[in-house]
């Protein structure tokens, strides 16, 4: 995202599948929050988006991580995104 973008949470909705991230990040100085996958997503291509595609709904949980900062992600994918994880570092 470069050095103006601060991820500031981080949620991944989930049943027997992964069907949703959303992202809230700090963009000079303004905060956004971005929808991926579930009912309703887009797809960002560098400055421009494509979509969004579906309607918004579903069931979303996050889990705060005060202590640690993500310093990557790891997942398992089939025909579906079925698994993703972070990395997480000391602060």
């Amino acid at each position: 995202m470069g050095a103006a973008y601060r991820i500031t949470n981080i949620k991944i909705r989930a049943g027997d599948n992964i069907d949703a991230i959303e992202i809230t990040f700090t963009r000079y100085g303004l905060t956004e929050t971005k929808h991926f996958g579930g009912k309703l997503y887009e797809i960002p291509l560098q400055e421009d988006y494509y979509g969004p595609f579906g309607t918004n709904g579903g069931n979303a949980f996050s889990v705060p991580v005060a202590a640690c900062k993500i310093i990557g992600f790891f997942g398992r994918a089939g025909t579906m995104i079925d698994a993703i994880g972070v990395y997480l570092a000391p602060n």
